[in-house]
């Protein structure tokens, strides 16, 4: 067989080289070798501390950006959350302000004499609810509420009541007029607390009688008793815009004063509040009352007045001192009342300030 077909291996042409080689020269290969494989080692070295300075730069960078992100994000959300706060207390603020306008004019209102200004007063305080808090708005409507809207139906009465009356007959009027002013009489006779039972009795007997008599009139002349409805409607508006502008007044706390419900009466008739004796001696729709003020229990003649022929207006109370102590008469309306629909009455409230 032929070294072609039989081939010696790689290796042990190596090791045949090296076992023909001495000792020195092998000492020689083996320097050169381990000076070769340190100087790839140093190459790797190199390079791999290339790569490891690029990776901290790289992490740096990234940290970096992370944590200026991560700032940037925080002082965002800060800024947001102190503006957010700003508002919440700007808000709470002009919210406490507000409410504090809305109170001192709601004072305003309930210590306005004028009926006509204070209703106005009363109006605008509704409008301006928006943003108070509920207990408030409750109180407001409860007492500005009632007062403004009773103004409207206040007004819509009247013009219905002077229309109505207008359309009465001269005759039926002056009949029905007689008939229903000595009906305001008997009544109001009845309630005096000097009235005896037997007189109360007869006063009864005779107010029966009248009304038997209006309500014949009534029955033949429609316009008569349209008339007389729509008049009571009018007095039952005035009544309740009256209430309603005491309500207002009252809603502000004054230890200092006390005020009456309303009370009215004609020309002729008096009032009586505690000692005090009011007598109406004139009434006029434009210029208000006209009244006698006596300090009396009687209810004779006044021979020493503590006020004669003195006025008063809507919005123009009369004061007056008595015994150390102050008074004061305030005219809420003047509007039909009682039983006759032809005759106006005063519609008062009678003050102790303290």
């Amino acid at each position: 067989m032929s070294e072609e077909e039989n081939p010696v291996p790689e290796w042990k042409k190596v090791q045949a080289e090296l076992e023909a080689k001495s000792k020195d020269e092998l000492e020689r290969i083996k320097l050169a070798r381990e000076i070769n494989s340190s100087g790839r080692s140093g190459e790797f070295w190199k390079n791999q501390v290339v790569v490891d300075i690029a990776k901290g730069v790289v992490i740096t960078v990234i940290g970096g950006s992370v944590a200026l992100a991560s700032g940037w994000f925080t002082g965002y959300w800060q800024r947001q959350y102190a503006a957010q706060e700003r508002e919440r207390n700007e808000k709470s603020a002009n919210a406490i302000e507000e409410k504090k306008s809305f109170l001192r004019y709601w004072e305003l209102c309930a210590v306005e004499k004028d009926p006509a200004r204070q209703v106005d007063m009363a109006c605008d305080l509704l409008d301006l609810m928006e943003g108070m808090d509920r207990i408030t708005v409750a109180s407001a409507q409860r007492v500005f509420g009632v007062l403004c809207k009773e103004r409207g139906k206040r007004a819509v009465a009247q013009a219905k009541s002077d229309q109505l009356l207008s359309n009465v007959s001269s005759k039926d009027s002056t009949r029905a007029s007689e008939l229903a002013a000595f009906a305001d009489s008997l009544d109001w006779m009845s309630r005096q607390a000097s009235s005896s039972k037997a007189q109360e009795k007869k006063f009864a007997a005779e107010l029966a009688r009248a009304k038997r008599q209006l309500d014949s009139l009534k029955q033949r002349s429609p316009a008569l008793a349209l008339a007389f409805d729509a008049a009571g409607e009018s007095g039952s508006a005035a009544s309740s815009y009256s209430a309603a502008s005491i309500v207002a007044r009252e809603s502000v706390p004054n230890p200092s004063r006390t005020i009456s419900s309303v009370s009215w009466f004609k020309e002729g008739y008096f009032l009586r509040f505690g000692d005090h004796r009011i007598l109406l001696q004139y009434l006029d729709k434009s210029l208000g009352a006209q009244i006698q003020i006596c300090k009396t229990r009687d209810s004779g003649s006044c021979k020493d007045p503590l006020k004669n022929k003195e006025w008063i207006g809507l919005g123009k109370p009369l004061q007056f001192s008595d015994g150390g102590k102050q008074y004061r008469i305030n005219l809420e309306a003047i509007d039909h009342a009682g039983k006759n629909p032809f005759t106006l009455a005063a519609y008062i409230t009678f003050e102790t300030l303290n």
